[in-house]
């Protein structure tokens, strides 16, 4: 009978590089207590940046983002700056046990 294995995970940290111009008036619609209600907590103008980065790497374009489907395009701009770094997080090993008696 063949043994299963347990699978090995290894985490990385991602950090990808894109570059977010934000037109001052989409701001203004998203960081509303009303906007808040209805869709994401974001309070302030690096947390709405964060928010669109995130979906513009996941080929989100703004007319089909939840929230600011309603605001045009122009009034967000993207730029891929090459900056992307990954970092493979070191496991933490737990101490051996020494067995008595051996």
């Amino acid at each position: 009978m063949a043994s299963k294995k347990k699978p090995v995970m290894r985490t990385f940290s991602v950090q990808l590089g894109v570059e977010v111009a934000i037109d001052q008036r989409l701001l203004d619609s998203v960081l509303t207590d009303e906007w808040r209600g209805s869709f994401y907590q974001l309070n302030t103008p690096e947390d709405v940046a964060k928010w669109l980065a995130y979906n513009y790497a996941r080929n989100s374009e703004t007319p089909s983002i939840d929230g600011v489907a309603d605001q045009p395009k122009e009034r967000v701009r993207f730029r891929w700056t090459g900056d992307d770094d990954a970092t493979e997080e070191q496991p933490k090993l737990s101490p051996k046990r020494s067995r008595k008696g051996k």
